[in-house]
């Protein structure tokens, strides 16, 4: 696998359990990733997307209020939306064959299943640097 200079990427994580998001932070900043948008709450991390240029999401399915999907649905079809196109990585516990079908089919372009490790959260972001000709340097 081709190593990236990936500290130029904004990545935003959305889950509900702070210890997920202080996890997926330290894995990130391992990359050299410094621009990481952490959010527990849908609603929040759509108003920081408005002032926050992310590249990448991670976005977990089950959370109270707006789940992943929804967020997923949000971003990808409100007006407001200031990236209808993000690419996001869905990250659940519960990986079943109708959820991953679901997310894909939702305009997810990967899922992640918990518990996650630093290589499969590495792989899933080069895979999506690759795809979608993210700038950033190799």
């Amino acid at each position: 696998m081709r190593r990236y200079d990936l500290s130029n990427l904004s990545v935003l994580v959305l889950d509900d359990n702070r210890y997920f998001l202080q996890i997926m932070g330290t894995i990130l900043r391992g990359f050299g990733i410094r621009s990481i948008v952490q959010c527990i709450d849908a609603f929040e991390a759509f108003e920081n997307m408005k002032h926050a240029n992310v590249d990448i999401a991670f976005v977990d399915i089950n959370m109270p209020g707006l789940d992943g999907f929804e967020f997923m649905s949000l971003v990808r079809t409100a007006t407001d939306s200031p990236n209808k196109q993000l690419p996001i990585i869905i990250v659940s516990g519960h990986a079943t064959r109708s959820s991953v079908e679901r997310a894909m089919s939702s305009g997810a372009q990967d899922y992640l299943a918990k518990p996650i490790t630093p290589a499969e959260v590495y792989r899933r972001l080069v895979n999506l640097v690759e795809k979608q000709s993210l700038q950033v340097a190799m």
